[in-house]
């Protein structure tokens, strides 16, 4: 952050360019631990949870506060590669973006 940030921070600003900080991140409705209350001399009762739920995340920010974000089931290239496209489209600036998580697909 203190040696090649600024420089690319300079290089956006000369091109008009916009930079946008980007992550990936999954939700599910599993619990990882489940617990039960029963009365003492009862045997307690764990309800069966509901028809398991999961969903992606891909977003980025802009360092003006801008945010675009697509959600998806099962990242591919093709998923990164649409999301890149469309955020250049919308963006109508040249684009950096600054994607950290070590994601094969980021790289």
């Amino acid at each position: 952050m203190n040696t090649i940030y600024p420089s690319i921070a300079a290089m956006a600003k000369a091109e008009n360019g916009e930079i946008y900080w980007g992550d990936e991140t999954g939700i599910q409705n599993t619990a990882d631990y489940l617990r039960g209350y029963a009365p003492i001399g009862q045997t307690p009762v764990v309800q069966k949870e509901s028809q398991k739920f999961k969903a992606n995340l891909l977003s980025v920010i802009s360092n003006r506060g801008e945010v675009r974000f697509i959600i998806y089931e099962m990242l591919s290239p093709d998923t990164m590669i649409d999301f890149m496209h469309r955020l250049v489209s919308d963006t109508k600036r040249k684009v950096f973006c600054f994607c950290f998580s070590r994601l094969s697909y980021h790289r």
